[in-house]
């Protein structure tokens, strides 16, 4: 099984478009600083990769669909329509908790050419996600078998 690098030669990324994209499942008291502690941590990854962010969105809802989280649909609708060229997440779990929609989207990014960068465990090409998640290519077999 092939793993990810740890790390990125910031040769390949310096100068790119970024946005970054945090979310907190609930929004109590506490949201706003694990909020500001997962963007600190999108940032500084982002700087130190040379990467340029274009724009910062966030989220306070649950992640089990995407077109309930407000923030991320303006976000990938923005991505998609070519204002940046990649995405910073603290974690893919910030994405999506459903395997299958985590799946379909990043997909959906590779196919455009945006890479998925993961603050908190080095980088992760979003075409090679089903790496870390092998049941997604049973997933998308079975998505594309019945969206036919």
């Amino acid at each position: 099984m092939q793993h990810a690098t740890s790390q990125v030669r910031t040769s390949e990324t310096s100068g790119k478009r970024v946005f970054l994209y945090c979310r907190v499942a609930v929004n109590d008291a506490t949201s706003n600083a694990i909020l500001d502690r997962q963007e600190a941590a999108c940032r500084a990854y982002s700087t130190q990769h040379g990467l340029t962010v274009a724009g910062v969105f966030r989220d306070s809802c649950g992640g089990l669909r995407w077109q309930d989280m407000p923030e991320f649909t303006r976000m990938r609708k923005q991505y998609l329509e070519g204002e940046a060229d990649d995405v910073v997440v603290i974690d893919p779990s910030r994405i999506s908790r459903n395997t299958k929609q985590l799946f379909i989207l990043v997909q959906e990014m590779a196919e455009h050419g945006i890479t998925l960068f993961c603050a908190s465990g080095g980088h992760r090409d979003a075409s090679k996600l089903a790496v870390y998640m092998p049941e997604a290519e049973i997933v998308r077999s079975l998505f594309e078998r019945y969206s036919r």
